[in-house]
């Protein structure tokens, strides 16, 4: 059984969990709206925003693995987990970990748009240098581009 001192700790690391995973849904929207956009010039801000991100979340995940690993609990899911709370904070820990799994499911819908608007963004630019420099070969012919594993190669 978990004690009281350290079932309020967890309650209070699983609040922190949901407010931090919000404000990244809330940067990967903002990304996901210049991709839209195509004000592919403030990625970068997002980018570096969203390494920052994953420091704070690696600094929660030692919390909370140090947290299961007190309790030899790490091999356990949640729902084997929330019963070994005392029974007044087993209501809003599992209220907090169903917020949680939520706004990670938006997460990942939100990634897999970006990661497709990107890709997107990508094939635009490639078949604009394509085009670009099959005038240039044209004109001067000696540029040759060529796709290997999903790079761009050009021989002059």
């Amino acid at each position: 059984m978990i004690n009281q001192d350290d079932a309020k700790d967890y309650l209070d690391l699983m609040c922190r969990y949901v407010s931090f995973y919000e404000e990244f849904v809330a940067l990967e929207k903002l990304k996901m709206k210049d991709l839209s956009l195509h004000q592919l010039e403030r990625l970068d801000q997002h980018v570096r925003g969203e390494e920052a991100f994953l420091l704070r979340a690696k600094g929660l995940d030692q919390k909370r693995t140090a947290f299961l690993n007190a309790y030899q609990l790490s091999d356990k899911k949640m729902s084997e987990i929330i019963p070994l709370f005392p029974q007044p904070y087993q209501r809003d820990i599992q209220q907090k970990f169903d917020e949680l799994s939520g706004i990670l499911l938006d997460l990942k819908q939100i990634n897999s748009r970006c990661n497709t608007m990107t890709e997107l963004q990508l094939h635009r630019i490639q078949l604009k240098i394509a085009e670009m420099q099959d005038g240039s070969t044209r004109q001067h012919g000696h540029i040759k581009i060529t796709k290997k594993s999903g790079k761009l190669s050009q021989k002059v």
